[in-house]
């Protein structure tokens, strides 16, 4: 079934206590409130390859997985694909737009955006069926910009370059409500994924002034149910956001705490009231946190992860690397598992697990086909990894 309201709550004493719900493979980043700090088996030691499958094309997402399926997309090559999640051997195929963005599984249902192989300057957005992949319905909008689409309850939340953002039906894809993100003669140059928490969608947008003069970059806290605005926060710190420095990739939520990125910036911001608790400025730019009720885990650029106090912002820990964050990390129990690229060498990447409490480094894979290019954040859940390295998916025991 979809996931419920009163199941959410229930099963996680609500993200407002910063517990991450038990863990929800079909959603990117583990939970509604995204916070990558999946509720699941770890794994500590690393045998090897379960299975491995070439793809036909390049893989930029985090597979999600549901019902004994993992389901990915191929950028370029424009395809969406689903494998055994047991064995590795592909069930179906869909020729959609590019995909870049990890689809969402609920319900027996995938949910993904894509460009139009028919019209490229448009987008939709797809609801496939999960067992045969065959499509349940369609909206066409502008073109929708590579991000993750959320359900909870009934409803399917996505945001789109046509600067707007959605509820709809997650059964039929009826629009319930929508709600417009950008200020009046701007452009916008970039949003998030939305998150939910306690009856609250949040999500980030940025935008430019149509002569180029001036950008902005808003948190907003909407009604789930119908829409409304409870809050926006214009991020502190600074005169003005430049154009590479907007609200990127989503938006967390955990212990009250709404947090937001902006290249090399944390925004950590009440998710009650809208008001900024901390900022912090790191070295280099930043990935996605993973983030709990104590600490905020954030990758950086500069070779480090930084654990921050959720409270102040203070820096509580600091994890070296062997090289610089290339993913968004991934928090289960005592141990950070994360991409890592070679300082000086262009894309060589390779997936390893770090125990937070010695700072040690438990194992590390890297196949042939992540040299010359990246990992996608893994999708960690009982006991096993997936994850994609460029044309390759591995399921890691």
């Amino acid at each position: 079934m979809l996931l419920t309201r009163r199941s959410f709550l229930a099963s996680s004493a609500a993200v407002a206590t910063a517990t991450p719900t038990l863990a929800a493979a079909g959603l990117y980043r583990s939970d509604p409130a995204r916070t990558g700090c999946p509720l699941t088996t770890g794994l500590p030691q690393l045998t090897g390859a379960k299975w491995s499958y070439k793809l036909g094309g390049r893989q930029h997402c985090t597979p999600a997985l549901a019902d004994g399926l993992l389901v990915s997309g191929l950028n370029v090559y424009q395809n969406l694909y689903a494998l055994d999640a047991e064995t590795g051997k592909p069930r179906w195929e869909c020729r959609t737009g590019n995909v870049a963005s990890p689809p969402t599984i609920a319900n027996g249902i995938v949910y993904t955006g894509s460009g139009d192989i028919s019209q490229l300057d448009r987008g939709l957005f797809l609801a496939l069926d999960l067992k045969t992949g065959r499509e349940r319905w369609r909206l066409t909008t502008g073109k929708i910009e590579s991000k993750s689409p959320l359900v909870v309850d009934d409803l399917v939340y996505l945001a789109s370059e046509n600067l707007k953002l959605y509820a709809l039906d997650a059964h039929s894809g009826r629009e319930v409500w929508n709600f417009p993100f950008a200020l009046p003669h701007y452009l916008v140059i970039g949003h998030t994924a939305p998150a939910y928490a306690d009856g609250t969608i949040y999500f980030g947008g940025s935008g430019m002034k149509l002569d180029g003069t001036t950008t902005y970059a808003s948190l907003f806290a909407l009604d789930a149910r119908t829409g409304a605005l409870k809050w926006q926060f214009s991020p502190r710190g600074r005169a003005n956001v430049r154009s590479d420095d907007r609200l990127q990739d989503m938006v967390a939520v955990a212990g009250g705490v709404v947090y937001g990125k902006s290249d090399n910036f944390l925004f950590a911001v009440d998710a009650a009231t809208g008001r900024q608790r901390w900022l912090f400025k790191a070295p280099r730019a930043i990935t996605v946190p993973a983030v709990n009720a104590d600490r905020a885990y954030v990758g950086c650029f500069d070779g480090t992860v930084y654990a921050l106090d959720s409270a102040t912002g203070a820096i509580a820990d600091r994890i070296p690397l062997a090289g610089y964050c290339d993913t968004a990390p991934v928090v289960v129990g005592d141990i950070l598992y994360l991409a890592v690229s070679a300082n000086g060498v262009q894309h060589e990447s390779w997936l390893t697990a770090i125990d937070l409490r010695s700072k040690a480094v438990l194992w590390r894979f890297q196949p042939e086909s992540s040299r010359g290019w990246s990992f996608v954040s893994p999708l960690v859940t009982d006991g096993r990894i997936y994850a994609g390295a460029y044309t390759g998916m591995y399921c890691l025991a």
